[in-house]
């Protein structure tokens, strides 16, 4: 984690947030979620495990059939909400994920407030 000052109205917790989202263009927001993608890859290969059980977790990550423009609109709809506006891209991103993967609405709901827990106090 990068160590951004408290004060950065674009970071909570170090990491960026809907703040900066909200700002950025459709291909900065395309490129950013490029950049999870691509981060995940790189976490995974650190790993001290095979690489096939490396390319094997990164299959299990994302669910199948969705581009980064596909996450740059469910990143849209969650920073509509301005209760999630201090939730980190990088968890909001993880939100995406599990919504499209099927996690229950009830399930989605709890992540929410636990992200959103988080953003108020940090831990």
């Amino acid at each position: 984690m990068v160590n951004r000052s408290q004060s950065d109205p674009t970071t909570t917790g170090g990491f960026r947030n809907g703040r900066l989202w909200a700002i950025l263009s459709d291909n900065s927001k395309a490129f950013y979620v490029a950049g999870i993608e691509d981060g995940e890859v790189i976490a995974l290969f650190a790993l001290p495990s095979a690489p096939k059980a490396c390319s094997d977790a990164v299959t299990k990550l994302e669910p199948r059939g969705y581009v980064a423009g596909d996450y740059v609109k469910m990143l849209d709809e969650f920073y509509r909400e301005p209760a999630n506006v201090r939730v980190p891209i990088v968890y909001a991103y993880n939100y995406a994920l599990k919504k499209l993967a099927g996690m229950s609405a009830k399930e989605l709901s709890e992540m929410e407030a636990t992200m959103r827990k988080f953003a108020l106090d940090g831990k």
